[in-house]
């Protein structure tokens, strides 16, 4: 396989998943993701020969078959600590310097965003992958099936945001690849034949467009316009361009279309009456010079600041928070009402951390708590509460379910006078990838009493005592 690559110039990334079920050494732990709660009665468990044998393998890959431009891993749902990722990667790029290594033996050169591509794909270098079958990843009889549309409008989008699009087939027993799945191949295909400058050699575009469905891309004095949705009139208006370009092109039909550039920005006009193509247009842009712009618009993540209370409790939601940081595949923690109360219910990750910013009347110590549910066998994980000058740790206790919250008492924390910043990281989760559900913080001034009743009967994200 490699050497019929290396004879059509074509790249070869190989896909190694780590955890191997069957492997005699695998260690199973019942109720995690995809291990096996009652595993065969052959095997023998022994993590570090387990290891021994995955990075073997690895290792025989890197250096069995001549050139290799990248390992994709599988197998997130345990912890880089447990993978050994570093030592995976740095092993990787020792045989195979310019191998490009993906993130699920938790570190890596890229994220993987999976079937559901994330609302935010701004600021780190993602690699989106997506199956034509809706049902899976393999073969799967009669499975339905994306649409051209679908799988074109994922591969533009992705494109826009500087990304790659990692498209799949399920392959039939003999391997060859169902007839129906070919044809969506060719017929995305036939639309990079005519829309393929727009993807190839592009980077994110970064124009405000003032719409979901204009996407950009650029090369150099070169801008795309894809239009998702055929406009209600025969002119468009891109807010976020304000020079006028050398020429402006439908690619389909190559239709020539004349622009002005208003206080609103660069108005196209002659735009056909309907969409020539019947999946995406695109339209080309050409600048004499690397045209100025206004980039896209953000909602900005920004936390209020919680001024504390110099008596009784202040509870700080997480719905006041600031989510930072990338989980695996790229996640970002999402903030919800699931069950009674508002949480963070999506923590995979230690490089995921909740900040807020609190302003304390005098500097002092504060008792810190934090509302939590997490049913067993997911309990004991570890996380650290961080301020300017201080922290305090604490371990995760089992409730009887995730919509079971109680308050735990994490110890004490000190704060200076003034406006400072406060973090909530997990150091070490329940089977690498495991938190509990997190609500809110609480600080009590340390010379204050401790009603556990005013805690446990506060209603979820009311305001400070």
């Amino acid at each position: 396989l490699i050497e019929a690559c290396h004879r059509r110039r074509m790249r070869i990334c190989l896909y190694y998943s780590q955890p191997d079920w069957h492997h005699p050494n695998f260690v199973h732990f019942p109720g995690a993701f995809k291990d096996l709660d009652h595993p065969p009665s052959d095997q023998r468990p022994d993590w570090p020969a387990y290891l021994e044998y995955c990075h073997g393998q690895v290792e025989e890959l890197c250096t069995r078959y001549g050139r290799i431009d990248g390992i994709w891993f599988d197998g997130s749902h345990k912890s880089e600590k447990m993978w050994q990722g570093r030592k995976l990667y740095r092993l990787v790029k020792k045989h195979q310097p310019g191998a490009a290594v993906n993130d699920r033996a938790r570190y890596g050169d890229f994220f993987t965003p999976e079937r559901k591509l994330p609302e935010d794909l701004t600021g780190y270098t993602f690699e989106a992958c997506q199956s034509i079958s809706k049902e899976g990843w393999g073969w799967h009889k009669d499975s339905p099936q994306f649409s051209v549309q679908n799988l074109v409008e994922n591969l533009a989008r992705v494109a826009s945001e500087g990304g790659n699009f990692l498209l799949n087939v399920g392959p039939l027993p003999d391997g060859t690849v169902p007839e129906r799945q070919v044809d969506r191949m060719k017929a995305v295909g036939h639309w990079l034949n005519v829309n393929g400058a727009a993807i190839y050699a592009t980077e994110a575009g970064r124009v405000e467009t003032g719409s979901t469905d204009v996407l950009t891309t650029r090369r150099r004095n070169t801008v795309y316009v894809f239009l998702s949705r055929w406009p209600d009139s025969d002119r468009l208006v891109i807010p976020g361009l304000f020079v006028d370009p050398s020429s402006a092109m439908l690619l389909s039909g190559q239709t020539s279309l004349k622009t002005v550039c208003t206080r609103s920005g660069l108005e196209i006009h002659g735009l056909p009456m309907s969409p020539p193509d019947p999946v995406l247009n695109v339209l080309r842009l050409r600048f004499t010079r690397a045209p100025k712009i206004v980039g896209k618009s953000r909602p900005e993540d920004q936390a209020e600041t919680i001024h504390l209370s110099e008596k009784g409790f202040t509870r700080l939601p997480v719905q006041d928070a600031r989510a930072e940081g990338r989980g695996v595949k790229g996640g970002r923690l999402k903030i919800t009402r699931e069950g009674p109360e508002t949480a963070v219910t999506n923590w995979f990750a230690p490089e995921q951390r909740l900040t807020w910013s609190v302003d304390a009347p005098e500097a002092g110590d504060y008792r810190l708590r934090i509302r939590l549910a997490c049913p067993k066998p997911h309990d004991g994980a570890t996380f650290v509460v961080k301020g300017r000058i201080g922290s305090a740790s604490g371990t995760v206790e089992a409730t009887r379910s995730y919509e079971d919250y109680r308050w735990l008492d994490v110890g004490s924390i000190r704060l200076p006078k003034g406006g400072s910043r406060l973090s909530l990281s997990p150091k070490e989760m329940a089977y690498g990838y495991l938190f509990a559900h997190t609500a809110a913080l609480e600080l009590i001034p340390r010379n204050e009493p401790l009603d556990r009743r005013s805690a446990e009967t506060s209603r979820p994200g009311a305001p400070a005592v």
